[in-house]
């Protein structure tokens, strides 16, 4: 089960603007620093070599099926060298693509459920999972109709458009934690309580160059709960992260600072209040 996209007529919009911001680039009548918002929008970064764009595709949870590998497969064989880059955080990256063949290239991919929105820049980035979700023998549920839905709430949410930096999260379908957690802003560990599915939620992780692990600030959340706590940690991320220094602008870092009793009092007075 891949969670596949509507091609809907946000969507349609959104892919119409971008070629609009590109031709006005390519033409000069807009600065690079107007477009590369854009392109970092829909997953598509610059390059080193001059007129060529990489652009990273979202594989929510690690999980596609044989016509979505097939049709990116497709997209690097007509628009690059037919090579495509698997990411430790389960997406996939085609490079070398002709900047104008950019806006074709996500409206193919559109086409065929498949998205790039949000793979780069300050947002939510892609949500992974534990590769033995739904069929593992130690998984305590199959959690990918929940990840469905925060993927689908993260996507083009406004408070998630301008972060201080970019934000991950991570599923996990039982303690062994495949998911990694740990090194995710939130992560969400499968769990069952009196016969009530939910998750152990974890948040504040991260490595880079001072790796920091996450802590727990919910023992146990039924999964009717998961967006608000979702949506609270979220907002918790983009009031107090830190727009001064890039260095320091991951939850990580807010965490650390506060420490997690504060940490985890201004995340569940969030939570109360939505």
């Amino acid at each position: 089960m891949a969670l596949k996209f509507e091609k809907s007529q946000v969507v349609v919009e959104e892919i119409a603007d971008f070629r609009k911001v590109l031709a006005d680039f390519e033409s000069g009548r807009i600065p690079e620093t107007a477009f590369q918002k854009r392109r970092l929008w829909q997953g598509i970064y610059g390059q080193r070599q001059l007129g060529v764009q990489m652009i990273r595709i979202k594989v929510p949870y690690g999980v596609a099926d044989t016509a979505m590998l097939r049709s990116i497969g497709d997209q690097a064989r007509k628009r690059s060298n037919g090579i495509v880059h698997i990411t430790t955080r389960q997406a996939l990256q085609i490079h070398h693509i002709p900047r104008t063949q950019t806006g074709d290239l996500i409206d193919d991919l559109a086409t065929d459920g498949i998205t790039s929105r949000e793979a780069c820049g300050n947002t939510v980035r892609a949500v992974t999972g534990d590769w033995f979700v739904g069929g593992g023998p130690d998984q305590v549920f199959d959690f990918r109709p929940v990840a469905d839905k925060v993927f689908n709430h993260c996507l083009r949410n406004p408070y998630s458009q301008n972060f201080p930096r970019k934000f991950k999260i991570g599923f996990s379908g039982s303690e062994v934690d495949r998911g990694l957690s740990n090194i995710n802003d939130i992560g969400f560990i499968a769990a069952i309580k009196d016969g009530v599915l939910g998750f152990r939620v974890v948040a504040g992780g991260g490595l880079g160059a001072q790796p920091i692990g996450a802590e727990t600030v919910e023992e146990f959340l039924p999964i009717s709960e998961v967006l608000i706590c979702t949506t609270a940690l979220l907002r918790l991320f983009n009031a107090h992260g830190n727009r001064k220094q890039r260095m320091k602008a991951r939850m990580k870092y807010v965490k650390e600072k506060w420490g997690i009793v504060k940490f985890r009092q201004v995340y569940r007075e969030l939570f109360d209040e939505l």
